[in-house]
């Protein structure tokens, strides 16, 4: 699974690593799921760990679906979808519904792997803003200008378009959905949106 510094790496592209007072011997270990918390509880004081921990929240799941591996693969997934258009895609994350993630009988979704701001928004009914509405009805949500839509749910001042795009679990069924914020509107044209389609296509093979 590599090192926690290797997860840091794919998790925090916006942060540059060498500018933190870390022990490089704690950088270097092995990534398990008990070593990571291990590191982010030792660290916790750290105001760019924070952010890395928020980012983590999600490598933590566990249902009969999920597990530390399997959310590590999800994160590089939403890594790849992120690099995609880095100069566009200003906050990119993972969203799985609550059932699939943490086996529970609910409709909410909850919060993976992302690179972005933390957000307030950990957990989203399924009836509420974008997010909700693109698992709601199975379809992609493409945004141009969000606040102009009163259906958005607000999680920075700077973000001026959004696409959401429905992911497909091993089954067949819908899961999980990718979700791109853009401090640009219009920033999905036609020709992004089928190649982040193309490219969401591939996520069932995660599992």
């Amino acid at each position: 699974m590599g090192t926690i510094k290797d997860l840091f790496a794919l998790m925090c592209p916006d942060i540059e690593l060498e500018s933190l007072s870390l022990n490089k011997e704690d950088l270097s270990a092995s990534l398990t799921e008990e070593g990571l918390k291990s590191f982010l509880k030792c660290y916790e004081s750290n105001s760019a760990i924070k952010i890395f921990s928020a980012r983590c929240e999600g490598l933590f799941f566990k249902s009969k679906s999920l597990n530390f591996s399997t959310n590590l693969a999800i994160a590089k997934w939403n890594r790849a979808a992120r690099d995609m258009f880095p100069n566009i895609n200003d906050w990119t994350g993972i969203y799985l519904k609550a059932s699939f993630a943490l086996d529970e009988e609910s409709t909410d979704l909850v919060l993976g792997p992302f690179i972005g701001a933390p957000t307030n928004h950990t957990r989203i009914p399924i009836d509420k803003g974008l997010c909700g509405l693109a698992l709601k009805e199975e379809a992609t949500i493409n945004i141009g200008d969000v606040k102009s839509d009163e259906r958005y749910l607000a999680c920075s001042l700077e973000t001026e378009a959004e696409i959401v795009i429905p992911l497909a679990g091993p089954d067949g069924e819908f899961v999980a959905e990718l979700d791109i914020d853009a401090h640009t509107k219009n920033a999905f044209d036609d020709e992004k949106e089928a190649q982040l389609k193309s490219f969401c296509e591939t996520f069932k093979n995660i599992f």
